[in-house]
Order: structure tokens, then sequence, then C-alpha cells
């Protein structure tokens, strides 16, 4: 019997972007440093290994036996925020048995070396958080990519792949992708440069609609629409002789801000610079093609002016094209949530998500995605982290604070909103490397990191189908005093007007069971009527009380903007409760069965009572005149956030075994900060908090992250089997425990003497501004930075690879030995510290960068041959001098 081989040839579609357009049958998969027992944080470190094995040096992340291409690498390190990758870390490309390239992380991703050439490639500092690879690496045979000394590393990664694809040659390190580089240049440059647009000067009516008409066989290969607060409120539709292609509000079809005139750029979808909303996803169409802008919810107050771009290629679309559509999920996760579901056969390509939920943890972010195809029992995707997915890292951050916008071709941050609710939208393009799927494609995300979350989401996918869906079925209610009502069943999400009648009549009120949203009503006078109502969205109610005993089911309640609210009674089954601007509700009496409380501007509230509140897992308290906060025995409390509480004076937290997130901020009145038995603690910040002279905290407490700055400088800090990995200190500190498990420090004041030489796992050091005269470190400590600290002791530092030393006066390093990599800063006395006589450096063999700054009015440095003799350092190749114009400097 004959055997027969057969492979699938994968798009290269950077060589013709309509190609995207053509579905593509190689399977994907993802290998990742997720972990299978669901575990919290999905990562590699010592004893929680996550590598697919381990051959000698050698941690595999990525390996294959049959003919693929590899499409995507992702890579992220730190501890709360990203770090740069360790420098002695090395990937090894191993393809048909032969290794073929061994390169150092740095260097792979820095965009300057053939073939991984920007903007192919990118690293944390443009990628906010994240190192991303999209050169392909195809392979006939077997591929194998490892890590070479990570094995004991804590390190997150992802790797895509394409199997069964038999288009390109080996990979090769002198590999050239120049089109590539040409085609995914930064947004937002139009990919396709075609002069044939098409530009209609139309003007929508209140209520109205316009609809352009194309009659041909043809592909839309771009849209343009002027932006506008009034344009983004309306609503797009595409159709095709196949049936509608998409159905939504302009601003999620774009990827925008419902809220501003904000939003994401990328190469296929955005906003441009010249308030243009543009599309390029090539839609291919066989005989028709229908585009509508309505205003459907009467959002236009008069008529409305704007442009409306179209671009044809003038050739009828490939045989193989798929029909082009935008699918939007929206609703509330409560444990995870479907942000894709599709029957058929098709390519997912895109990806918009916007999350958001009300506090100010990020932790939205914490979610893992599944990808099912083709209802298979193994998921092809899981993946390790929300800002994973979009090619960032640690909430898209490289520095404490919010997650950072940022655009890149194929993936970005279009905007972020802190307050009143963690919110942000982010995109992702899979171009080359779309999952491909023949009857069905379910993508699911957690909500948070364990599914313990109640967030909401808005999902836009891009995708090519075989065939389109017919129009989707809208609901409505006859009871209905609301602008739109949510059906999570169905997905839809339709308004409805002040009679109550939706698209279809439902007769009978007990059948809603889905979430209700109301808008400026004055009483509440046809709520009652949804018994089986579980949750209801109010803004701007104008009542001084508001009766819920009725709907006794009803579990998640968000009150916004209630300016005469002075009680509300609530039913039993309540579990999530947020109220925002109720300025005169002065009292609240909480069920018992509360999981989530989100309470913000509300000054007359001055009691919380929180006894017997046994189920209570997330509290979000702001601008409250609070006088004292205890939690004692919340065996679930997850998420506390405390911020703008100007009467506060104590707040103490015992046995709290879950706590995960601790955020205070801006409590100018707290002087006592107590905290017990927090076991589970990943993330804390102080944040402002001048008048906190007394922190006691005892244990068991294991924090993976301590951020304090704004504390009082004469705090009182207690520490007693506090286990902590993450140290981040800005302001005096009078005591510094010995933690264990310390592997990162960063300290602006605090003890003369610092003595971390117990600290084994101690491998970044940064202290500034403390006043040390003297410190035990650990080895091998691998990153030491300093500042402002006169040094009277020699401390070890033998074992450094890496080495900052700003302004040290009086410190005697004169047994400094192989350093690589260093950078040597003298700031005031220059010839104390002896950075201007290179017999300092003598020992420093394997030196190959040496960076000098001076920065001290009248300065004087020479570095010419006859001072410095640069025979000391035979590896070295490059010199950066870098000159403070107020500094005499003679170079060589």
């Amino acid at each position: 019997m004959g055997m027969f081989l057969v492979f699938f040839c994968w798009q290269d579609v950077w060589s013709n972007l309509l190609d995207v357009a053509r579905l593509d049958q190689t399977r994907s998969s993802l290998t990742s440093s997720a972990c299978e027992s669901g575990c919290r944080y999905d990562r590699t470190s010592k004893g929680d290994i996550r590598f697919v094995r381990v051959i000698d040096d050698e941690s595999v992340i990525y390996e294959s036996h049959r003919p693929g291409i590899i499409t995507r690498i992702w890579l992220t390190q730190g501890s709360g925020v990203s770090a740069p990758l360790d420098a002695d870390l090395l990937m090894r490309i191993t393809i048909d048995g032969f290794v073929v390239m061994e390169l150092p992380l740095a260097d792979l991703f820095s965009g300057s070396v053939t073939p991984f050439l920007s903007p192919m490639v990118g690293h944390r500092l443009n990628s906010a958080g994240g190192y991303f690879s999209y050169v392909p690496l195809a392979y006939q045979r077997s591929c194998r990519i490892g890590l070479v000394h990570a094995l004991d590393r804590k390190i997150w990664y992802q790797v895509n792949a394409k199997h069964g694809a038999h288009a390109m040659p080996n990979f090769q390190p002198g590999s050239t992708f120049s089109q590539w580089q040409t085609s995914m240049a930064d947004p937002p440059s139009d990919p396709f440069q075609g002069p044939n647009w098409q530009d209609h000067l139309l003007n929508l009516a209140p209520g109205g609609s316009i609809a352009v008409q194309i009659d041909q066989s043809d592909v839309l290969s771009g849209l343009r629409l002027t932006d506008s607060p009034e344009i983004r409120r309306c609503w797009i539709i595409g159709s095709t002789e196949s049936g509608k292609a998409f159905e939504m509000r302009v601003a999620d079809f774009f990827g925008q801000d419902s809220l501003s005139k904000r939003g994401v750029q990328s190469l296929m979808v955005g906003l441009d610079g010249n308030e243009q909303l543009y599309s390029y996803w090539p839609m291919p169409f066989r005989r028709l093609f229908v585009l509508n802008v309505d205003d459907r919810d009467h959002q236009l107050q008069q008529p409305h002016n704007f442009h409306l771009g179209i671009r044809l290629t003038g050739s009828p679309p490939h045989p193989e094209a798929g029909y082009f559509s935008a699918d939007l999920l929206e609703g509330i996760a409560m444990g995870s949530c479907n942000i894709l579901q599709y029957e058929g056969r098709g390519l997912w390509a895109g990806l918009f998500l916007e999350l958001h939920r009300a506090g100010t943890s990020w932790e939205i972010l914490e979610g893992d995605e599944t990808v099912w195809v083709d209802g298979q029992t193994l998921p092809a995707f899981s993946g390790t982290g929300v800002e994973d997915i979009f090619n960032g890292g640690f909430y898209f951050r490289t520095v404490p604070g919010l997650p950072q916008v940022f655009a890149r071709a194929l993936h970005g941050v279009g905007y972020v909103d802190p307050f009143p609710e963690a919110r942000i939208g982010m995109i992702r393009l899979m171009l080359s490397d779309a999952v491909a799927f023949s009857d069905s494609l379910d993508v699911t995300l957690e909500a948070g990191p364990t599914g313990n979350l109640s967030m909401e989401y808005r999902a836009v996918n891009y995708l090519y189908k075989q065939s389109l869906d017919a129009n989707p079925v809208v609901l409505g209610g006859p009871c209905m005093t609301a602008v739109s009502w949510w059906d999570p069943w169905s997905g839809n999400s339709v308004p409805v007007d002040s009679n109550g009648n939706g698209v279809i009549e439902i007769t009978e009120a007990d059948q809603v069971t889905g979430w209700m949203e109301v808008s400026n009503p004055e009483e509440q006078d046809g709520v009652s009527c949804y018994s089986q109502l579980e949750t209801l969205v109010v803004n701007g109610f104008r009542g001084s009380s508001f009766d819920l005993s009725s709907l006794t089911l009803l579990k998640a309640l968000r009150l916004y903007e209630a300016p005469n609210l002075t009680s509300i009674i609530l039913p039993h089954a309540i579990e999530s409760l947020t109220v925002y601007g109720a300025p005169m509700l002065d009292m609240l009496n909480l069920p018992s069965d509360v999981r989530v409380i989100r309470l913000h501007d509300l000054p007359s509230l001055t009691t919380l009572d929180l006894t017997n509140k046994s189920l209570l897992e997330q509290l979000d308290i702001s601008s409250l005149n609070l006088v004292d906060l205890s939690l004692k025995s919340q065996p679930n409390l997850v998420d506390l956030s405390v911020s703008n509480c100007p009467a506060l004076v104590s707040l103490s937290l015992a046995n709290v075994p879950e706590l995960e997130t601790l955020s205070l901020r801006d409590l100018d009145s707290l002087a006592t900060l107590s905290m017990t038995a927090a076991s589970a603690l990943n993330d804390v910040e102080l944040l402002t908090l001048p008048s906190c002279v007394d922190i006691v905290l005892t244990g068991p407490i294991q924090a993976r992250r301590i951020y304090a700055d704004g504390v009082n400088p004469n705090v009182q800090a207690q520490w007693d089997q506090v286990i902590v990995e993450n140290l981040e200190w800005h302001g005096s500190l009078n005591q510094l425990p010995v933690l264990d498990n310390l592997r990162a420090l960063t300290l602006g004041g605090g003890p003369s003497w610092l003595d971390l030489s117990g600290s084994e796992q101690l491998r970044y050091i940064e202290v500034a501004d403390a006043g040390l005269n003297g410190m035990m470190l650990p080895v091998p400590t691998q990153v030491l930075l300093a500042s402002g600290n006169p040094f009277t002791g020699s401390p070890d530092l033998t074992e450094l690879s890496q080495l900052n030393l700003l302004d040290l006066r009086s410190c005697d390093l004169t047994e400094l030995a192989g350093l690589i990599g260093n950078t040597f800063v003298g700031t005031r006395q220059i010839d104390a510290l002896k950075v201007s006589d290179n017999r300092l450096l003598t020992q420093c063999d394997a030196l190959d960068e040496l960076s000098l700054r001076c920065s001290t009015s009248g300065a004087f440095l020479d570095l010419t041959p006859q001072r410095w003799d640069w025979s000391f350092w035979p590896n070295i190749n490059v010199a950066v001098l870098i000159e403070d114009p107020s500094v005499t400097m003679i170079c060589p």
C-alpha cells in the first residue's frame, strides 16, 4: 500500500495582504508556560517548571517533529513590572537536527540583528513589557527552540506555530524578509497604498440611515470615516450577497473608546492622525456589498455631516477567499466568558478587546485565554494572561503605575482609564498566525487570576468565514423602562423605546432573566415587574429612596449618579453592589451573602458594617468619610482597595488568608495600619499616606510585591514572619527585616547599615539616597544600583554581572573582577571615586562596554590614551562616552 504525505501550504500574507482572506487549512498551536493545574501565576522558576523538557543546559519552550513554521515568539520577565531579560540567557534554534542559531535574548529582540529586525521584533520598552518576534522560522522535519541557562529563572513564554505548512525553505540566520519589514510598518500607514478611493460627503439626519451599495464582484480594501463623538455612537452595518458581515456601533468596529476620542492604532484598523477612522481589512464579495450608517439609537441632536471613503481593488476576490466578518460579544463575566463562539469554517484574524470593572485593580488582565478548535478534546491554546495575548507584560508596565498606551503594527493598547473603573482597550492582529478552523471555534477568557472577578467585556473578533450567518435575532420586552437590555444567552443588546416595545415582544415579564439598564428615571416604577431580573444598572436616578425588595432574584446592582438618594432597600440575594455618586446616602444595610462591594463618592456614609459578611471577596471604597475600617475574619476577601477617605484614621486586617491585592491610596489621616495572617498576598500598594506613623505586619504574611511611596517619613514599621519577593519603598524606612525570599529590593531611605547577607534569593538591589555607610550583600547579586550612599566599607561585589554606581564618594572598589556591561557614573567627587583613574578597573578583564557620565559643573575628565590605558580590556568593543555640556571632557 502506498503512503501519501499531504502538506498544506502556509500563506505568506506579507507578499500580498489580500491573501489574509484566503481560508487557510494549516493547524495552529500555542506552546506556553501555562500552568496545567490552573494555578494563578503561569511561569517557570525553581521547583515550578513549565518547560516542555530540559536537555542539559537547554530548557525547551517548543518542540515539533512534523513540518511547520513558527509564527510568533513572546517572552517576559520581571516582578511587579517587567524587567530586562537576564543578560546570560540565550535562545538556541535547532532545525532538522542542526543548531542553526544561538543568540543572546537581548540581541534577538533588539531589532538590529539579522533576520530579527524591527518592526518584526520588539522589546519591552516598545511593547509595554513584552518581547516579541514575528520572524517566520520554517522547518521541513523538526524544530526545537530552547533557552540556555533558564532552568531556575522565572520566565513567561508563548510560541505560536502552524503545523503541516510546507511553503518556505528552512530558516537560516541570513534569511531576509524585506517585504515583511515594509508591510509591518508602524501604524497607521496604509498597507495597500491604493489610489482608487471614492470619497462621499454624507449628511445623516437624527434617527436616519444612509446606505452605499456596490453591485459587482470585488474586494473592498479600504474604509474611512470622519471621526466624531456623534458618529462613534451611530451604527455601521456591512452586508454581502452571503449575509450580514457586521452590525455594531462605529466605535466597536474601529476599536475605539465609546466614551472619549481615543482608540487603538494598528495596521488594519484604528484612528489616524487626520481624525479618520480607518479599516484596511480586505472584504471580498461576489455580487453585492451594502454599507449602512444609521442613528438607530437617536444619538444625533441635529443633522451630521461626515466623509465616507471607500476603496476597491477593481478585481474579483480569490476563489479561496472567505467573507470578512466582525463579530461583537459583550457582557458581564463571572468566572469566565466567551469572547468568540462560531460554528462553521473560517479563520480568526484579529481581536479588539475592552475590559473594565469597578475599582482600580488591574487584575482583569490576569485571566488566561483558552482556544478550542473544531470541538477537540484538548485546547489548541492555553494562555498565560490577558496582556500576554497582546504582546505586553506585567499589566503593560515597564515602571510602576498604570498600563502604558502604545501602538505597534500588530498589537497595542489604545486607551487606559484608572478611575472610576479600571478600563482598558487592546488590539491584536493575527495575520501570519491566524487560527484556522473547519467546524467551530470557541474562545473563552478567565475572569481574573482564578475566575474570581466580576468584570465587563466588549470583544470584536475579525474573521473570515466560508459563509455568513443569517441576520441575528434581537430581543426586547413590554415592561421595560430601559434604554437597552442584554440577553446573556443570545449575546444580543437592543434599544428599547419609552413604551418598552422591543423588536420581539416578550409577553411574560418573568421570562426576562438578563440585565436591564435604566437611564435618568424619575422613579422606580416598572422595575418591580421583572421578578426574575438578576442584574440591574441604573444611571441618573432622581428619587430619594429605592426599594428593590420585590426583585428577589436580583444578584447585582450598579447605581451611578443618584444625587437625591438617601436609602436603598436591597433584596437578600444581592451578591454584587456598586454605588457611585450618591452624596446624600447615609445608611447602607448590606445582605449577608454580598461578595463584591464598590462604593465611591458617598461623603455622607460614615459607617460601614461588615460584620458577618464572610462571603465578601472584593471591597473597593473611595471618597467616603469613614473613621475606622476593620476587616476581621474575612476568609474569602481577595481584593481590597481604599482611596481618598480623608477621615480614615485606622485600618486593621486580620485573618484574611485569601487576600491577594491590597491598595491604599490618598488616605491623608490614616495613622495606623495593622495586618495579620495574610498568606496569599500578591501585590501591596501604599501610596500617599502622609500621616501613617505605625505599620504593623505580623505573620504569617506572604506577598510577592510591596510598593510604598508617600508614606510618612517617621513611620515605625514592624515586621514579623513577613515573606516578600519584591520590596520597593520610597522614603524612609526605619527597619528592614531579614526577608528570606527577597528577590528585588528598591530602597529610598533607611538605616545606616544594611545587612542583606541572609537574603540568598536577592538578585536586584537599588538603593538611592539612603544615607548608608555600609551594607552586606548576598552572593551572587546580579544588579546593584546605588545613589548618594557614602560607603565606608568594601562590599563583596565580585559576583556582580551588572553594576551601576551613582555618586559613591568614599567606596573602595579595588577588588572588582569579572564585570560585564557596567556603567560607572561619577557625579561629584570624581577623584575620591577614582573614576578618572583607570587603575581601578584593571581586573575587569571581561568588560565589553563602558559608559562614563560626569554632571558636576566645572568637572574635568581626561579620557585620552595618555591617561587611560585601553589595553587593560582586551574584549572591549564599544566605549560609550556620555557628555554633559557642563563638564570639560577630553575624549580619545
